[in-house]
Formats: C-alpha cells, sequence, structure tokens
C-alpha cells in the first residue's frame, strides 16, 4: 500500500499563527510546512530543513514556530547563533567535552547537541560555521552520534535540525568555504522566507500588529496610521525586512508620546536604498525605464566592489551573486577597474564574446534557453527585456497552448509562466507539463499578481514550484532565475 503525498484530513495541520501575513509566498511558505508536518509521525525521522531569507526576515520566528506545530513541541529547541561562539570555544559548545580534555577542563559537560536530543536543534547563520566543524557536523547529521572532547565514546542523539543563513551558500560551496555533502544533507528541505518589500498588503497588516503590541508594553493609549502613513510605509523597500519595520514603529510609538494619530513625518523614514527599486509593470517609457534601473544597479555594483576593494568573489557574496553573474553585470554596464579604485591589469588577450545562440558557454557567463509564457504584452516585454539583459536567449508565448506547442518543437532550461491566461491557464499548462515531460516540472516557476487558491496554493507548495509575485524588482526576478538555474544555489 502506497503512502499518500497529502496528509489526511483527520491529520492537525498546523496554522503557524506566529507566521503573520496574507500574501501569496507567506501562504505557500505555510502550505509547504504543513505538507511536512502532515506526513510526521512517532517513530518517523524528520528531514533536514535550510531556512533561506535576507536578514529580518523572520528565520528564526519561523524555526521556532515550526517546532510548536511539531509532535516535538514539548521536547527542547536549542537555539544556536553560529556566528555569535567565538571558534575556539564552538566545538567544545556544540559535542560538549570530558574532564581533562583541555587545561581547565575540570569536569565533563555535555554540549548543546545532547541537550536538545529527543528535541530540535536550530543552527543559525550556519554559513558561517568554520569549515573543521563541518565535517564533525556532517556526521552529527547523517549518523545521529556526537562524541565529546577527549572521549572515544559516540553518543546517540534524537535530533531534528533545522538551520538557517542569509549567505550564498551554493556560492560558498564553489568557493570551497562550505562542504558540499554538508548543504546537501541540510538542505533536505528548503524554505523560503520572501522578502517584506515583496510581501504586499502584509506590510500593513504588520504594521498595525507592532503598533499595537508597542502601545500595549508601555502603556500608551493605542494610535493608528495616517493614509500619508500608510502610503510611505508601502512603498519602503524595508531592506531590514520585518526586524526594521517592528524597531520602526517601537521608535515612532515612544516619540509621539500620547498622539493617538501617526503621521508620515513622525515615521521620519530613512532614505530609501537604490537596490531594491520595484520594476513598474505599467510605466510605457521602456527605454527610460531601463536606464533608470541600470543606473541603480551601476551604484550598487560599485558600493560593493569599493567596499571589497576590487576583489570580485568578496563583493559578489556581498550583493548575494555568483561571480559569474558578477562579472557579465559589470561587462553589461561596462564598468572598469578605475571605476571602483582598482588598478587595470594587463589582458594577455581579448575576453571572449558571448554569441546570441541558446547552446553557448562561454568563459565567466552562461546563457540559458528561458520561455516566458504571459497573456499581458506588458509584463510580457519586461520579462524578455530583463532577462536577455540577464544574458539569457528567450522566446515567449501568450497563451499555455501556444507554449505547449513550443515544448514540443524544443526544449527549455526554464519556464516563467502566468497563472490566469486564456485558453490553456498557468495551472493547466504545468498538468500537462506534468504528464508529458515530467522532466520539466522542476523548471517551472510562476510570475503573477493573482493569489492562488488555498487547494492551488498547498498543490504548488507540496511540489516546492516558486511563485514570483507581481509587482517585482529587477533583483528578485534575477535571483528567482539563478536558483533554478543553478541547483546548487539556495
Amino acid at each position: 500500500m502506497t503512502e499518500s503525498v497529502y496528509p489526511s484530513k483527520q491529520q492537525h495541520v498546523p496554522i503557524l499563527p506566529e507566521v503573520v501575513g496574507e500574501s501569496v509566498g507567506i501562504t505557500n511558505l505555510r502550505a509547504q510546512v504543513a505538507h511536512l508536518l502532515g506526513r510526521q509521525g512517532h517513530g518517523k525521522r524528520l528531514p533536514s530543513l535550510l531556512i533561506q531569507g535576507e536578514t529580518g526576515t523572520g528565520k528564526g520566528l519561523l524555526a521556532r514556530a515550526i517546532h510548536r506545530a511539531s509532535i516535538r513541541s514539548a521536547q527542547p529547541f536549542v537555539d544556536i547563533d553560529c556566528a555569535a561562539i567565538p571558534e575556539t570555544l564552538l566545538e567544545a559548545e556544540l559535542f560538549g567535552f570530558e574532564r581533562g580534555a583541555f587545561t581547565d577542563a575540570r569536569y565533563a559537560k555535555p554540549g548543546l547537541f545532547q541537550t536538545a536530543s529527543g528535541g530540535t536543534i536550530f543552527l543559525d547563520e550556519v554559513g558561517l560555521l568554520p569549515r573543521s566543524l563541518q565535517g564533525k557536523l556532517l556526521k552529527v547529521v547523517e549518523e545521529r552520534g556526537v562524541r565529546r572532547l577527549g572521549s572515544t565514546h559516540t553518543e546517540v542523539v534524537d535530533l531534528w535540525i533545522l538551520a538557517a543563513t542569509n549567505v550564498d551558500l551554493g556560492a560558498a560551496v564553489r568557493e570551497g568555504h562550505f562542504r558540499e555533502d554538508l548543504y546537501h544533507r541540510l538542505a533536505a528541505v528548503t524554505l523560503m522566507i520572501p522578502p517584506l518589500r515583496s510581501r504586499d498588503g502584509d506590510i500593513l497588516l504588520l504594521s498595525n500588529r507592532f503598533l499595537a503590541r508597542a502601545c500595549a508594553e508601555y502603556r500608551l493609549p493605542p494610535k493608528t496610521l495616517a493614509s500619508d502613513a500608510q502610503a510611505a510605509l508601502i512603498a519602503y523597500p524595508w531592506p531590514g525586512n520585518v526586524r526594521q519595520l517592528a524597531n520602526t514603529l517601537e521608535r515612532v510609538v515612544l516619540l509621539t508620546g500620547e498622539d493617538t494619530v501617526i503621521t508620515d513625518a513622525q515615521l521620519a523614514l530613512p532614505a530609501a536604498p537604490t537596490t531594491a527599486r520595484p520594476v513598474s509593470i505599467a510605466e510605457p517609457e521602456r527605454g527610460r525605464h531601463r536606464s533608470l534601473v541600470e543606473g541603480f544597479e551601476r551604484d550598487r555594483l560599485l558600493e560593493a566592489l569599493r567596499s571589497s576593494r576590487g576583489n570580485i568573489a568578496e563583493a559578489a557574496a556581498r550583493l548575494g551573486l555568483p561571480r559569474n553573474t558578477l562579472r557579465y553585470r559589470m561587462s553589461k554596464l561596462r564598468m572598469k577597474a578605475e571605476d571602483f579604485g582598482k588598478a587595470p591589469r594587463r589582458q594577455s588577450k581579448p575576453p571572449v564574446k558571448m554569441t546570441k545562440t541558446p547552446a553557448t558557454r562561454t568563459i565567466g557567463q552562461e546563457m540559458y534557453r528561458i520561455l516566458v509564457v504571459e497573456d499581458d504584452p506588458v509584463i510580457r516585454n519586461l520579462l524578455v527585456d530583463l532577462l536577455s539583459d540577464f544574458g539569457h536567449y528567450v522566446e515567449s508565448a501568450t497563451s499555455g497552448s501556444e507554449a505547449l506547442s513550443l515544448l514540443g518543437e524544443r526544449s527549455y532550461a526554464l519556464i516563467l509562466s502566468d497563472l490566469r491566461m486564456p485558453e490553456t491557464d498557468g495551472e493547466g499548462l504545468y498538468q500537462k507539463i506534468a504528464q508529458t515531460w515530467p522532466h520539466l516540472t522542476s523548471r517551472v516557476a510562476f510570475v503573477t499578481g493573482d493569489t492562488p487558491s488555498p487547494a492551488l496554493g498547498m498543490f504548488l507548495g507540496g511540489r516546492n514550484v516558486p511563485i514570483l509575485r507581481k509587482p517585482f524588482t529587477s533583483d528578485e526576478l534575477r535571483w528567482l532565475v539563478e536558483r533554478m538555474l543553478f541547483p546548487l544555489d539556495p
């Protein structure tokens, strides 16, 4: 008898009340977690989870919420910040030690892995774990065994391992800073928390909650947001995400005292960074729009390159990009070494130029064939323009039916589709691909402004089908594309 891939109706589906939001990204995230926890059972081993997201998106909060919703909720939850413990102490803290294992080890002490046995251990900022300890962590993940410093005996531990990071682990693997085998074991299931700027109505939902909480904590009268303050909160890109929003509203509550209505002027939001300017899907002046986006991107790249003193690998890590992508964008924007204070190197031979053929793979640059399925001509042209700027060969279709015809003729490395379209819509397209070309299902992503139904959200979340919400930023589109084209990229 085969086991159903969905939880039965009698099983309790966790709601994760701590994870506030009704946007598509958060809805899909809840559906993924519900699907995962619906399969848990006593005696069953749950897969390791890797939680990805920008700084301040709430990775720790999600980890705790998942633990509380699991069957291990009554057992310990041990939170370890791999970046906060000095490297010289980290091994002893994680694995424990025996008496006499080192100077001043006057008594034996269990490590945090033993402390968490029976429950959940959360490895925050796991990307910063020293290379010297990654092999020992791999042994714990694979064998569920821990050996204390100074001991010859391995203790069995029953752990559910959750990990989180905001760094590009795929790039760290390629650079040799993170073990590839450990990365794959930790990322058995990957959960992505979307940035706040892409969560639409969630900004006001969270703002009102933070406002009420701060007023209650400081015993101040309830406060509301004026219309101009609401508009300012929605327009701001929130580079610090949910954490920055919570801190901003707490500060405003304290500074406004007895005032009951908060205005835009009282918010006093800092100048918006240029890295997260949303792509306008309604702007008709295509050339002007592209020049603005490129100007913002150039400033961002220059800042990272100057901060890293011209080191491409370090700058790429700061930006969260693969090095090849950074080199391509520098070439596209005609950036020179002199622009960021680095002396130019003499080239022994001319640089390789990329030709416009789908199969081309050049030194430092990679081109892939991508299919865009979108009935709105403005959005379709925008996607084609941006993907072409990223260095890919792009074809488009106006409906799912037309896309199926193209798929019958040639293969694509990636398929970006809208959900709601005439004739065959995005859902029908995905189901047809699953029936006819099942190997292509992992190459499909949806770019949509529509909210999937709960059933469809569960369906897509259970299959880890990415969804990019409109309006989107150029960086968000690039991140999605690179995540799907490069399997090692988180």
